[in-house]
């Protein structure tokens, strides 16, 4: 089959390149639609066309586009919610097969911190909502991330259960960059700063209360919450002990990863319980310790290879990060946990079984 996937999020995405790479190898045709601005050279082994889209306003400028590519295309696969409200119903328009890659339930979250920014995510509830409506009800078949994701759609979205699939957030063992051990104790923030306030916060203010240990937190990424955070960590007399490095490009990330401890951000929000982030899967990949906020029911599915705190409570950080201190074989310990349950339940070679029955099932309609 001819298959399109549609990449709002642009190439290359860990999850859309797993996806296409495994359908290609399955010996389908696969082109890849990338949002341009997003997007960074590559060499994937198959065609990759661009379109821009920089706002929700946009998306309708892209039906000219759409209706060209759709026609070449046997299977439509979007990897978006706001973009199904466009791409879906034009695929169906045109006798196309359609599937709708939820990633996570967008319509619980939007990319941007309401106290900056009320309307956009108003606007992205709105259209998120909208756009899991249409999903679900024109496209073949409908990919969610976990059996949570599940359960958290109104039970009117689910009528048809088996249309519902779940492929889980996991990585290719052989795509996880090595990183070398650091030789410092380091706790490691990796992802962007346009949100995720609270967590900031916590993070650190736990500081304060371990002054005298040499711990050092590395925020990996920039936004709009960088210069809260520096204050903050003036205000509060730990600027000593937070290392901003910036944007860092993908080659440059082993040198800005090595840590001790790694910190999860995807956890700090509290309508993200229902998705297993990649960065997640990565550690756990890595066979490195990592610490998440208490939220939802992941923190009783990895209890048993992450620390859960709850982040308004600084101080219980503290807690952690002295007891991660001074027992570093049991932190050791930890990561090669989180390394087998990863082996076994949250690696790519596993989840990609899944993708191929879809599509196998998708060339029976």
């Amino acid at each position: 089959m001819k298959v399109l996937i549609v990449a709002p999020k642009g190439f290359p995405d860990i999850r859309v390149e797993h996806e296409a790479t495994t359908l290609a190898q399955e010996g389908h045709e696969v082109t890849v639609l990338a949002n341009a601005r997003f997007s960074k050279p590559s060499k994937a082994p198959f065609p990759i066309k661009y379109f821009w889209l920089a706002s929700p306003i946009q998306v309708l400028a892209l039906i000219p586009l759409f209706l060209k590519e759709f026609r070449e295309a046997d299977v439509i696969h979007v990897c978006d919610t706001l973009l199904a409200l466009l791409a879906v119903p034009l695929a169906k328009l045109l006798g196309k097969k359609a599937i709708l890659d939820f990633f996570e339930i967008r319509s619980l979250v939007f990319a941007y911190d309401w106290r900056f920014h009320p309307f956009l995510k108003a606007f992205g509830i709105l259209a998120t909502f909208l756009g899991e409506l249409v999903g679900s009800h024109l496209a073949d078949f409908c990919v969610v991330v976990t059996e949570y994701a599940l359960r958290a759609l109104p039970k009117r979205y689910r009528a048809n259960r088996s249309k519902f699939v779940v492929v889980g957030n996991a990585v290719d063992p052989s795509k996880v960059p090595r990183v070398k051990p650091s030789d410092e104790f380091v706790l490691c923030y990796f992802g962007n700063l346009n949100s995720g306030l609270l967590l900031l916060g916590s993070l650190i203010s736990s500081l304060r209360h371990v002054r005298d240990i040499p711990v050092k937190l590395r925020i990996v990424g920039d936004g709009m919450l960088r210069e809260p955070a520096r204050k903050l960590a003036e205000k509060l007399g730990v600027l000593d002990k937070v290392e901003f490095t910036g944007f860092v490009p993908d080659e440059k990330l082993p040198d800005a990863l090595p840590a001790s401890l790694y910190i999860d951000p995807y956890w700090a929000c509290e309508p993200r319980k229902h998705v297993i982030s990649w960065k997640f899967s990565i550690y756990m990949a890595l066979g490195r310790p990592s610490i998440a906020p208490k939220v939802g029911d992941f923190a009783l599915k990895f209890a048993d290879v992450v620390v859960f705190w709850d982040p308004q409570t600084p101080e219980k950080l503290a807690e952690i990060l002295r007891w991660a201190y001074q027992n570093p074989k049991s932190l050791e310990s930890l990561g090669k946990k989180a390394r087998e349950k990863f082996l076994s339940e949250y690696n790519w070679n596993k989840e990609s079984l899944k993708l191929k029955a879809l599509y196998k099932a998708l060339s029976r309609l």
